[in-house]
């Protein structure tokens, strides 16, 4: 009877690299190590690196967010592969899947604000959005704009989102239900997680009727294809 090997991992901070600044501290990188049949890999966390960005500081991100958000990950990745699990396939799938889809939304997103200022004939909104490309996330300026702007103008900016943005709005909104203590990030196989699509129907329903989920999920795949 052939042996079978259990897949076991843990987060650990890599003290061989420097530290780098996360969220105002030097902190050592986050890396994973996940060992089977006896052989171990090990990898910069992929949440860790992105989160780390100065655009994610005022998110207020912790690292057992992130550690959680690994957990989650890598055992999707250990339970759809169960009889052919091996580590080299292992580390495709976790470049593949980790991918936050947030992050792929959020300069698409940045770029509507920009065309939608411009053409409401309001070019120094549209100056402050580029200042801030880097430094903010979407959801900061739009939570921003709205304690600042007039509800008119707010309104029909969140208005024509749904027409010429991504559903980068709803699909927060959606993660933080889904995940009210987790990271706001949309990975790839979260959307790929059993009952995903089925909830995220179900929400759009109820909270953003406006949204359709036929065209929610184009608008997904399309940036999953690009990847």
């Amino acid at each position: 009877m052939a042996k079978t090997y259990k897949v076991t991992y843990k987060p650990y901070f890599n003290e061989r690299i420097k530290p780098v600044r996360f969220h105002g501290k030097d902190v050592h990188p986050l890396y994973m190590q996940v060992t089977f049949d006896r052989k171990s890999i090990f990898f910069k966390s992929y949440y860790f690196d992105l989160f780390a960005r100065p655009k994610y500081a005022e998110l207020e991100t912790s690292i057992e967010q992130i550690k959680e958000q690994e957990s989650r990950l890598i055992e999707y990745i250990v339970d759809k592969n169960t009889d052919t699990f091996s580590l080299e396939q292992f580390a495709q799938e976790y470049k593949y899947l980790s991918t936050d889809l947030f992050d792929l939304m959020d300069e698409r997103f940045k770029d509507y604000l920009v065309d939608f200022f411009m053409d409401e004939g309001i070019p120094r909104y549209a100056g402050i959005v580029r200042a801030i490309y880097d430094s903010l996330t979407v959801i900061q300026i739009v939570e921003t704009f709205k304690e600042g702007f007039k509800p008119e103008l707010y309104n029909k900016m969140i208005e024509h989102a749904i027409y010429y943005a991504p559903p980068y709005i709803p699909l927060v909104a959606f993660v933080r239900q889904q995940h009210p203590k987790g990271l706001i990030s949309f990975p790839v196989f979260e959307w790929k997680q059993l009952g995903t699509a089925a909830a995220l129907e179900n929400f759009l329903s109820a909270s953003f009727p406006e949204y359709k989920i036929a065209e929610v999920k184009k608008a997904i795949e399309r940036y999953i294809d690009h990847i």
